[in-house]
């Protein structure tokens, strides 16, 4: 096994791609802070999309991310919504161009959801990878780091973002950015070495 599948549990659905990456792209829009291929994808998310939450009815959630106002922001998407919705600014934001975070193998194999509350800033995991899952970042110079996390909501779980200036966890629901107070970060599991 090479460095570079050895390195991320996830990859790109496409076997053309020189980059190795673990988002399969909605956008053709080119990116300088966060590594990624773009292909233009027209049609049904993969297979292998990863699971991040559910609607009250049982519709399945996965982890998506996009561009606005400048940065790049986690959210979700699903077979019955048109395009990924990302929060920013207290408002939740439908959006046609967008990646889709996928999984070779077994996801509960490589990551576990973990209980947070309030602000979160997880600091360096002491290894050359972050241990949660970074999927995009706040515009401006500063760029702050956002994670992925899920939220509980109206009896459903949502995608969504949190990170270093963010009071706490914020998914997107009903044209808003909804707060959630207790929410589960998604976070890495390393092979012993």
């Amino acid at each position: 096994m090479g460095a570079g599948s050895r390195r991320y549990a996830l990859s790109l659905s496409r076997r053309s791609c020189v980059l190795a990456s673990p988002w399969y792209c909605h956008s053709t829009a080119a990116l300088t802070k966060v590594p990624r291929v773009f292909n233009r994808i027209i049609g049904n998310i993969p297979a292998n999309a990863v699971p991040g939450g559910f609607e009250v009815d049982g519709r399945p959630l996965f982890i998506a991310r996009a561009d606005i106002f400048g940065g790049l922001h986690p959210g979700k998407c699903g077979a019955h919504l048109k395009g990924a919705t990302v929060s920013y600014g207290d408002l939740e934001y439908h959006v046609v161009d967008y990646d889709v975070l996928v999984a070779d193998g077994n996801f509960a194999d490589h990551f576990i959801w973990v209980v947070c509350t309030g602000e979160f800033n997880p600091g360096p995991s002491g290894g050359t990878e972050p241990e949660y899952m970074i999927a995009g970042y706040e515009a401006g110079t500063y760029g702050a780091p956002r994670y992925i996390i899920q939220g509980k909501h109206e009896g459903g779980v949502h995608p969504g973002k949190a990170g270093p200036g963010l009071p706490c966890g914020l998914i997107p629901y009903g044209d808003k950015e909804v707060y959630c107070k207790t929410y589960r970060a998604l976070k890495r599991i390393f092979p012993p070495a």
